[in-house]
């Protein structure tokens, strides 16, 4: 039977590695944008949170090793492990989601339609795959710990006592909660946030900027942009449309701009 100490601690070390070289990668980044505050701070708040894990990983190691009064021998995790497997090809959907936002973003920015449909599908695809790679492994690491450490379950909750795991559904649900508050945070803020307008754009010659955030369309609160879009399209090429503006630490302003634009009909 394998030490469970030992697995806990490879891991565990395993992690600090990866937080150090998140923190280093990621130093090496910074001054790239020290022109674009909001990407720097985002770039630094996550220097802070590898730091902080890194940290309190080598606590928990030290706090274990201390406490134990004897040496724990931790050797490398085996590449071949399907929870290795697993965690290589997560890294690689990782960098692919990220290669399709950018790819996404640049189809919508430079308008090009078939980029539109297709860039939006591939990047839903790999964020899904992530998603179900993601709640794989913790059956996958509870059939490694049986099968290849004859490790079984030793939780001491009540379902657990009786021999009915319920530590795979756990695991699964903190996962779920994961995914659900990230989401939730990146659609709480009110209104729609603006980016800086084109230049010459009517936006742009009503003091637009970027950071701003539009509130409303002829009274109606903005939220979506599928919304957005309709209540633009209730008015003609040219005529006046309504909107309302908020700015950090000011009053919101109503401005009036024309309808100059819109895509063709599919």
């Amino acid at each position: 039977m394998a030490d469970k100490q030992a697995i806990l601690h490879n891991h565990a070390r395993e992690l600090m590695d990866l937080e150090a070289q998140i923190q280093t990668h990621l130093r090496d980044d910074l001054d790239i944008f020290r022109d674009s505050p909001e990407i720097h701070d985002v770039l630094l708040s996550a220097i802070q949170g590898a730091g902080e894990r890194r940290q309190a990983l080598n606590q928990y190691l030290g706090a274990f090793h201390h406490g134990s009064g004897a040496e724990v021998q931790v050797t490398s995790a085996n590449p071949a492990s399907t929870s290795s497997v697993l965690k290589r090809h997560l890294a690689t959907f990782g960098y692919a989601i990220g290669a399709y936002t950018v790819l996404t973003e640049l189809a919508f920015r430079l308008y090009d339609p078939p980029l539109r449909d297709l860039a939006p599908k591939h990047l839903k695809a790999y964020t899904s795959l992530v998603y179900s790679v993601t709640r794989l492994l913790p059956a996958v690491v509870s059939e490694e710990l049986a099968a290849a450490h004859e490790l079984f379950c030793q939780c001491v909750c009540p379902m657990c006592g009786l021999g009915a795991c319920a530590c795979v559904t756990v695991g699964r649900q903190h996962i779920e909660t994961a995914w659900r508050d990230a989401a939730g945070v990146a659609v709480a803020a009110a209104g729609f946030p603006l980016p800086g307008p084109r230049p010459g754009s009517p936006l742009a010659a009503e003091g637009v900027k970027r950071g701003d955030v539009l509130l409303a369309v002829d009274g109606q609160e903005a939220r979506t942009i599928p919304d957005i879009q309709a209540a633009i399209r209730k008015h003609a090429i040219g005529d006046a449309v309504h909107l309302r503006i908020g700015r950090s630490h000011e009053d919101p302003r109503d401005i009036t701009v024309p309808h100059t634009s819109d895509n063709p009909p599919k």
